[in-house]
């Protein structure tokens, strides 16, 4: 059982995004900017992008709960190759969402590198996990002999 003021794992994620936001944007700030921020002379402030007329607004999915990420994880180590993987991330792709994809790169371990778009964290995961395992049965097998 949870606690109901404690975040989920979902709500860490993207506040470890948006973090990552608010780091480049101190990026670009210069000296006198930072100092007065630093000194409480300064504030960030939050306010939404205007709206981009050539994307068109789309509903947002339903969030990934931590139980529905364990369930794609599984299903993906148990999918055994490259085009299944491709298959199922295709098929899944409206709740895929880039955060998303980042919790299952990282919950698939190690042989899995995160990436920055959509495309790059879809690859890294069909070759970390399938990819992974048909180039191990290629060494294994004498293909490299």
């Amino acid at each position: 059982m949870s606690c109901p003021t404690s975040p989920s794992v979902h709500s860490a994620g993207l506040a470890a995004l948006a973090l990552r936001q608010v780091g480049e944007l101190l990026g670009r700030l210069d000296d006198d900017q930072l100092v007065a921020l630093a000194e409480g002379r300064g504030q960030l402030v939050f306010r939404p992008a205007a709206p981009d007329p050539a994307r068109p607004s789309r509903p947002r999915p339903a969030a990934t709960e931590p139980g529905d990420l364990d369930a794609t994880v599984s299903a993906i180590r148990a999918l055994g190759s490259r085009a299944e993987v491709a298959d199922y991330l295709r098929a899944h792709d409206d709740r895929l969402t880039v955060p998303v994809l980042k919790q299952v790169a990282r919950r698939l371990g190690p042989t899995v590198a995160t990436g920055r778009s959509k495309a790059e964290l879809k690859r890294n995961i069909i070759e970390g996990t399938a990819g992974f395992r048909e180039r191990s049965m290629a060494m294994s097998r004498g293909a490299w002999s």
